[in-house]
């Protein structure tokens, strides 16, 4: 199917070839190097590499900082793909044979404006380095943002102006979620929680389909008639939604009937054998990951609806609830919660 879609505003300069072509005349000078880095930087905006690195972070480092990643990285999907969906920009179009060959290496097939690897770098590589007093870390930061701006004119798949427009929409994103996190330290919280048991349990009940109801919304915009892109953007938002609604309902869960006392865990670096304690706590993660995210997803492959928008949303909040929820409870219950240390938190 032929799909026409045309730029923001045509300008050689920020939606035009011209500056990705000029950028190619540095391979004479950097050989491979730019393009083995351009794949890197690829690699580090992925969305599984995200999740991979949030779940890591909570589970083994300090769940208030996964928390803090994961709303900055889902909701950042969410609005990314969102402005891709609605304004319909392409990628990069009639490029040299060099540029094409690598444009396909990165097996983008959403639209372009604005790029998600930019803007999401900014929010999560921007809020580790906010966060994280480690002068490597920070360094190691700001590195992956000043390059992967870089890396997606280079690799083909997005104009100037697409990646402009992600550093502006990236900071701005950046600064809303650093005032949300200020405001609500404790999001999602259960203050309002302090009645009888039945009215708890009825508050939880309200808050949970408030949640799914709200997450679920980006599939409203799916119709049979959706080219390509849109489908490839929409999978995106809908994605990031249902992992958002799946670590909002495992916070609340885990606030509501696991840590009742505010205990949290420490790093695995804190514990008696930090050696075993990481170890066991990411083979924990992996095993759940697979049971309830990886197997199901196979089984349920040969079938016509797998690939049906809401089998997508509930694969992915199944996953952001085995992160936040199911992975620390057997944890906490697996002898007495020995590889999860417990402590308070005054």
């Amino acid at each position: 199917m032929n799909m026409e879609f045309s730029v923001l505003f045509p300008s050689e300069i920020f939606f035009g070839n011209p500056p990705l072509e000029i950028l190619h005349s540095l391979d004479a000078s950097f050989g491979s190097f730019f393009l083995t880095l351009s794949l890197l930087a690829n690699n580090l905006g992925s969305s599984i590499f995200f999740l991979s690195l949030l779940a890591m972070v909570y589970l083994c480092f300090s769940p208030q900082l996964g928390s803090k990643l994961a709303l900055g990285l889902l909701p950042a999907g969410i609005l990314n793909s969102l402005v891709k969906f609605l304004v319909e920009s392409p990628r990069p179009m009639n490029l040299s044979d060099n540029l094409t060959h690598m444009q396909s290496k990165a097996a983008e097939f959403s639209f372009g404006f604005p790029s998600g690897h930019v803007h999401t770098s900014i929010v999560i590589w921007g809020l580790i380095f906010l966060s994280i007093k480690n002068k490597l870390v920070q360094t190691c930061s700001l590195i992956v943002i000043f390059i992967m701006p870089l890396s997606r004119l280079y690799l083909g798949v997005h104009y100037l102006g697409d990646v402009i427009g992600s550093l502006i929409l990236g900071i701005i994103n950046l600064i809303v979620l650093l005032w949300f996190i200020r405001k609500f330290p404790d999001f999602p919280s259960l203050d309002m929680l302090d009645e009888s048991n039945f009215s708890i349990q009825r508050k939880i009940r309200s808050m949970v389909l408030m949640i799914i109801a709200i997450t679920l919304s980006p599939t409203l915009l799916y119709h049979p008639g959706l080219l390509t892109p849109h489908l490839a953007s929409l999978d995106i938002m809908v994605s990031a939604s249902a992992a958002l609604g799946g670590f909002l309902v495992g916070s609340i869960f885990m606030k509501a009937f696991v840590l009742p006392t505010r205990e949290i865990w420490s790093s695995y670096l804190e514990s008696d054998s930090p050696t075993l304690t990481l170890l066991i706590r990411l083979s924990t993660l992996v095993v759940m990951i697979f049971l309830f995210y990886l197997l199901p997803s196979l089984v349920l492959k040969g079938f016509d609806f797998y690939n049906h928008i809401l089998v997508r949303y509930l694969r992915y909040f199944i996953a952001g609830l085995t992160i936040v929820y199911l992975t620390p409870l057997i944890l906490f219950h697996w002898k007495n919660g020995l590889y999860l240390r417990k402590s308070l938190n005054a």
